[in-house]
């Protein structure tokens, strides 16, 4: 990953004057395989008879400049289309790519709530 693409990653917290953090919490990022990215897939998790079957949930960062939330929208629409409109979507206000860093308090609210609506689902 390129050095100077911490303020990306973590542009919400730049946007919080934080760029101490930006440095600190980029340099404890490991390095992706570029695989990841743009090498064979081997297990096509786009197809229906491998996709997953439960209720899906897809956080947006509202400012991440990383993966554009239109972006992933277009994402999440090809998953939805394909496992019958079960992805639920979140977005989350002045979060960037790394939320789970920059906006962890946030992100632990939006997971129980999900998990307490799930619960009271299967309850029924």
């Amino acid at each position: 990953m390129p050095s100077d693409a911490g303020p990306y990653v973590f542009n919400d917290l730049v946007k919080d004057g934080k760029e101490d953090q930006v440095k600190y919490y980029f340099d404890q990022m490991l390095t992706h395989s570029s695989d990841s990215f743009d090498g064979k897939v081997t297990n096509d998790l786009f197809s229906k008879e491998n996709a997953y079957q439960g209720q899906m949930v897809y956080v947006i960062g509202e400012d991440d400049v990383v993966v554009p939330p239109s972006l992933a929208e277009s994402m999440i629409g090809k998953i939805d289309a394909i496992v019958e409109n079960r992805v639920k979507t979140i977005r989350i206000q002045n979060a960037g790519h790394a939320m789970l860093v920059s906006r962890p308090d946030v992100v632990v609210n939006v997971i129980e709530d999900v998990v307490a609506e799930l619960q009271k689902a299967s309850a029924k």
